[in-house]
């Protein structure tokens, strides 16, 4: 089975760049964005200190010396990028023969190599003081997804969600509902409520800076039990 990768595009174009090593090549190379349809791609931009040419000029003149490997269908010249498109029958065969480790080729290959982390993902860790809204929905997908992937990876992951339920900033709604609030019961949500104590703490504190030092001593004495 062949495996397409960053590394055996790099092993390839090692043959026609001196300049570098196949590991700086390989951490050269990028992924186009999804307008581009190529593979990979390799900027030329380190080449022209060497070459002393414009980025273009070098990157026309490399395509025409490289000779095409039967896993590539085809390499294009985009400004100072060369574009790499692999053939689809490869992929599909890696696809295939892979099944739930493709994505994870270099290290389903080189297990050996391979030394899994201890990685702490914290999220959403909302502050209480203020309501959810669907933009918090974004935070805990991309923390979900991430953990996701670093997982198939192999490392060991711990999701870590902070309640931060306890602190100067529930003294401050506190103090304002203690000053303010007349025993009123939540009208609205309670996420809401106790938002609202939280802004009439800040615009009293405006007028009485005496009101920080009460809202810290209230916190030792919670501290304190």
């Amino acid at each position: 089975m062949i495996i397409i990768d960053k590394k055996a595009i790099a092993n390839f174009l090692s043959v026609y760049i001196s300049y570098f090593t196949e590991e700086e090549i390989e951490n050269l190379i990028e992924i186009p964005p999804s307008t581009i349809n190529y593979s990979y791609a390799f900027p030329v931009f380190q080449l022209a200190k060497f070459e002393k040419k414009p980025p273009k000029i070098i990157a026309e003149e490399l395509k025409e010396q490289i000779k095409l490997p039967n896993f590539l269908e085809e390499i294009e010249v985009n400004g100072p990028y060369l574009n790499f498109r692999v053939k689809l029958d490869i992929i599909l065969e890696n696809i295939f023969q892979l099944k739930e480790n493709y994505g994870n080729i270099r290290d389903f290959i080189e297990k050996d190599k391979f030394i899994p982390q201890k990685v702490v993902v914290e999220y959403p860790s909302p502050n209480t003081n203020k309501p959810l809204h669907l933009g918090h929905v974004r935070n805990m997908l991309i923390g979900n997804t991430l953990s996701k992937f670093l997982d198939y990876k192999g490392h060991e992951i711990y999701q870590v969600n902070l309640n931060n339920d306890r602190g100067i900033h529930i003294c401050k709604s506190m103090l304002a509902y203690k000053n303010w609030g007349n025993n009123q019961e939540p009208s609205i949500k309670t996420d809401h409520f106790v938002g609202e104590w939280y802004v009439k703490f800040d615009q009293e504190a405006e007028k009485d800076p005496k009101l920080s030092e009460k809202a810290t001593s209230l916190l030792k004495l919670w501290e304190e039990n």
